[in-house]
């Protein structure tokens, strides 16, 4: 339950551990909102990758952390500011509280496991689908002498790091 704005009038009368308490709220609410691993769930889910995500989906028993929220999680981990586990964890129980869900831990464990579950050749197949997807879709405007440009393929080299060292995200790269 959101608690609305009170009025200059009702927070001078409201007692300190109230004011307290829809601060904190406003706070939840604002970090939930920032954390967009929903975004990239629904995208990874939408028409445009349901088809691939689904071709490229591992045997897998339902868990906390199944391989589509993992990969959505991981994707906004990876272009976070803050890129711990901790932070993502966090941010996945302040939605599931949020949208009525069970409670779950915030030990990251299960995600970091989950995590190393996920296959290479998903994350990297679809690196390179969105590559495909984004050329196509590119206004010819944007083109440098007609041509699109590369990125020296930096996502390979750090899909590669993170599958050598999980912990590599809470590191500078």
């Amino acid at each position: 339950m959101l608690v609305t704005k009170p009025s200059t009038r009702e927070a001078a009368l409201m007692h300190p551990d109230q004011r307290a308490c829809i601060h904190q709220q406003k706070g939840i609410t604002t970090y939930a909102t920032a954390s967009d691993s929903y975004a990239f769930f629904n995208r990874l889910t939408g028409p445009e990758f349901l088809n691939q995500v689904e071709s490229l989906l591992p045997e897998h028993r339902e868990r906390l952390f199944p391989p589509t929220e993992t990969l959505s999680m991981f994707l906004a981990q990876a272009m976070s500011a803050d890129r711990s586990c901790q932070n993502i964890v966090d941010a996945a129980a302040v939605k599931r509280l949020m949208g009525e869900l069970p409670i779950c831990s915030t030990h990251t464990g299960a995600y970091c496991r989950a995590r190393k579950r996920l296959p290479l050749d998903m994350v990297s197949t679809l690196a390179r689908y969105t590559g495909r997807m984004m050329t196509e879709h590119t206004p010819d405007s944007w083109h440098w002498r007609g041509r699109t440009g590369q990125t020296g393929g930096w996502r390979y080299r750090y899909v590669a790091r993170y599958r050598r060292e999980p912990d590599c995200l809470s590191s500078t790269p």
